[in-house]
């Protein structure tokens, strides 16, 4: 009977039942992204990714819906539920629930694009349905003694138009640790209610202050050449695949 419970232990990760009631262990899964979890699982959910071989898992939404799948997802806003608002410690931590708003965390971020190359995609959409999108090739964000610097190599395309460039090889901001331009109004992200990597100061804000309609304002969830100007964004989705 131990051993019987030793063996049930063993395999509770990975268990394989058969008619007869006995049991089996299979190899446990321990995928690095979304494009490897997707050849166990082909739905959209949450997943533990193991970025390197003796890393700890960190729980992530994969997309593996759109185009193609094999998205990991690291930011989302839909409903003004969260405030984004927030510290430098909680921004290189992450917040929120990945199935609902949050942020993954620049360290986790770090440690994704650290071990590949990655795509980044930005999913957008307007307060009357209509839906864009934007690419870009290489991401990755630089270490925290480089404060989280934005790179990426060029923009690839989709019909919400680029408004990610101008931030390229900016440090990340917060309210309480500023590392923008801006030497005439001061810190962005007290200016813009966010946190970003600004410049003086931005053309996309997607940590903005979350409006319940389409406003006209710097401060709101804001993608410029999407909809003609800083106007309030009802949704976004940042998201990553290996390439």
């Amino acid at each position: 009977m131990m051993a019987a419970l030793v063996f049930i232990v063993l395999c509770v990760t990975a268990v394989v039942v058969s008619n007869s009631g006995s049991c089996s262990c299979s190899p446990v899964n321990k995928p690095k992204n979304c494009l490897e979890a997707k050849r166990y699982n082909s739905h959209s959910g949450v997943v533990l990714v193991y970025p390197q071989a003796d890393s700890t898992p960190i729980q992530v939404y994969c997309d593996q819906d759109t185009d193609g799948g094999g998205w990991l997802v690291f930011q989302r806003r839909q409903d003004g539920f969260l405030d984004f608002y927030r510290n430098w410690k909680e921004y290189q931590n992450g917040f929120g629930d990945v199935t609902k708003e949050f942020w993954l965390g620049l360290d986790a971020l770090l440690e994704l694009t650290s071990s590949q190359r990655y795509a980044l995609r930005v999913d957008l959409m307007k307060f009357n349905g209509t839906k864009g999108y934007a690419t870009y090739s290489n991401f990755k964000i630089s270490d925290s003694s480089d404060n989280y610097r934005l790179h990426f190599d060029s923009f690839t395309g989709g019909n919400a138009g680029d408004s990610l460039s101008y931030h390229n090889n900016r440090p990340f901001t917060t309210y309480d640790e500023e590392h923008d331009t801006d030497d005439v109004n001061g810190n962005c992200a007290v200016q813009w209610h966010g946190a970003w990597w600004y410049g003086a100061c931005h053309y996309s804000n997607l940590n903005g202050r979350y409006k319940q309609s389409r406003v006209f304002g710097a401060d709101g969830v804001t993608w410029y050449n999407f909809d003609g100007g800083p106007y309030s964004l009802k949704f976004s989705e940042m998201k990553m695949r290996p390439v």
